[in-house]
């Protein structure tokens, strides 16, 4: 059996480590959030450390919007995923999880991009990037590297924080990382965005299309704009791509 080692969350500096600019309460607010979920882990008989690791150094306001046991369903989550067999050297374990979690507190249905490799420069901005080249908006980035200890078939048999990994020594790094992205973004219905915030949209999203890709829903009025006598004619162009899409 796999065992996590992990020290108390006050003793812990991953939590110390995220966003510089967040507010002394926000971080006050994030080790609570995070200590909550951690307390639900274990009450689930799963190791409520996983969830500091994996958290810790997420910005504040990207786990907010998380209640503590949707952070304890995503721990328990990535440590299955952690727990599957890899030799040193092996390609990356990708997985995908569409899922239903309370974020916002309501039901939303996010998809789930996690990443296990040994540790190496330049993981997460490969990622990153290429999530930006395809126009999706990660919500959260959860990216622990962990110490861990496997045996000859790679089966898990410990994991510790990074921090405790480095007082120990002798143990393999492996980069984790877990990515949520909304679901409309991961299947491709976001049409188009605001240039610049505006009327409150989430994410900047003026329009979206359903999952066939026939019907079209937009904030917009762009048959406001179609004439300069209407103060303007960059509406036009929409009606103008829609005509040569169909002619």
């Amino acid at each position: 059996m796999a065992m996590d080692t992990h020290p108390d969350a006050a003793s812990e500096p991953a939590l110390e480590t995220a966003t510089a600019l967040a507010s002394a309460e926000a971080k006050s607010a994030r080790s609570d959030l995070i200590e909550a979920a951690a307390v639900e882990a274990a009450g689930r008989g799963e190791p409520g450390g996983f969830v500091r690791d994996l958290f810790g150094r997420v910005p504040p306001e990207d786990l907010a919007p998380y209640h503590a046991g949707a952070l304890a369903e995503l721990a328990r989550l990535a440590r299955a995923h952690l727990a599957g067999p890899r030799r040193p050297g092996d390609p990356a374990s990708l997985r995908l999880h569409d899922i239903v979690l309370a974020r916002d507190g309501r039901e939303r249905e996010l998809t789930l991009v996690e990443a296990i490799n040994d540790n190496r420069p330049f993981l997460l901005d490969s990622c990153l990037a290429e999530l930006t080249g395809q126009g999706l908006v990660p919500l959260l980035v959860a990216h622990p590297i962990l110490g861990v200890e496997r045996d000859d078939g790679g089966a898990l048999l410990r994991v510790v924080g990074e921090t405790t990994a480095e007082a120990a020594g002798g143990l393999a790094r492996e980069s984790l990382i877990q990515i949520h992205l909304d679901r409309l973004e991961g299947e491709g219905q976001v049409a188009f965005r605001y240039a610049e915030p505006v009327n409150g949209s989430a994410r900047d999203i003026a329009g979206l299309v359903n999952t066939t890709g026939n019907v079209l829903g937009m904030m917009p009025h762009p048959e406001r704009r179609i004439e300069a006598a209407h103060g303007g004619d960059d509406g036009r162009r929409l009606f103008e791509g829609l005509l040569g899409a169909v002619a």
